[in-house]
């Protein structure tokens, strides 16, 4: 972290990207709200909605954060208990031909 003219800047280890530290936290908080929100859909078993909701907080925590962090990693396993939510559907009728 370092100082530029009255701003507080983060640097990334990994790739160099400068961003704003409150920028960082205000989406990060985001990324959370979204994610508790995500998880209340996968409890009203709304899978595809959350499923949504999930790769949409995995795309954003990408751009400010590197693995290995504890947000990617919990939000991958988030995305996978709702692929395994989907896969686990009986659907009634036969599949159109190919």
């Amino acid at each position: 972290m370092y100082m530029n003219s009255g701003k507080i800047w983060v640097k990334c280890d990994k790739c160099g990207k400068k961003m704003k530290r409150l920028q960082v936290i205000d989406t990060l908080d985001e990324t959370y709200k979204t994610i508790r929100r995500a998880q209340g859909l996968m409890a009203l078993q709304k899978v595809d909605e959350a499923l949504e909701l999930f790769i949409g907080v995995m795309t954003t925590l990408q751009t400010c954060v590197a693995p290995p962090d504890c947000s990617l990693h919990a939000c991958l396993q988030f995305i996978r208990q709702c692929m395994l939510g989907s896969g686990s559907v009986h659907v009634n009728g036969s599949l159109p031909n190919a």
